[in-house]
């Protein structure tokens, strides 16, 4: 599996909050609304809550801790058909998803960097409120997996 690894950029201009650390029910974002999260699936893990979405670019998967509700990490997962590409839709649900987590673009070096089978990278980096986060992305199959992790938030699975 090749591995890229680089530092995001962080010269942008503070945008609306980010979805990481926020503790307002994500079926209320305006990434919900927009991407049409539905099929809400809960499933608490000792100290942090799994809540899963379907979306109309693929999964959405949040991980929560249960003792403050901050949301501490997130994925999402799109597919396609072999041999094509993944389509336009889940690109642009890729770009909001990574927007709305950490208030920087999905770019389309990322893009490129992410997509075939064996691709990876991972991107350390501040949101715009200054929370540090990882985001992976890694090409499975006819899968991109995208996550965003905050790096100061515990979201192990211990009971």
């Amino acid at each position: 599996m090749s591995a890229a690894t680089r530092t995001a950029q962080a010269a942008q201009a503070p945008t609306a909050p980010t979805l990481l650390r926020s503790t307002a029910p994500l079926e209320d974002s305006a990434l919900c609304r927009t991407v049409h999260c539905t099929n809400k699936f809960v499933v608490p893990f000792g100290r942090v809550q799994a809540e899963d979405f379907l979306t109309d670019g693929g999964i959405l998967n949040i991980t929560r801790i249960r003792a403050t509700g901050q949301l501490a990490s997130s994925l999402t997962a799109n597919s396609a058909m072999e041999p094509q590409p993944l389509d336009r839709r889940s690109e642009e649900v890729t770009q909001l998803f990574v927007q709305a987590f950490t208030g920087r673009p999905w770019t389309a070096a990322m893009a490129r960097d992410c997509q075939k089978d064996g691709d990876s990278f991972e991107i350390t980096g501040t949101t715009v409120q200054g929370s540090p986060y990882v985001l992976e992305c890694v090409h499975v199959d006819t899968a991109r997996i995208v996550s965003i992790r905050d790096l100061e938030l515990d979201t192990s699975y211990d009971f």
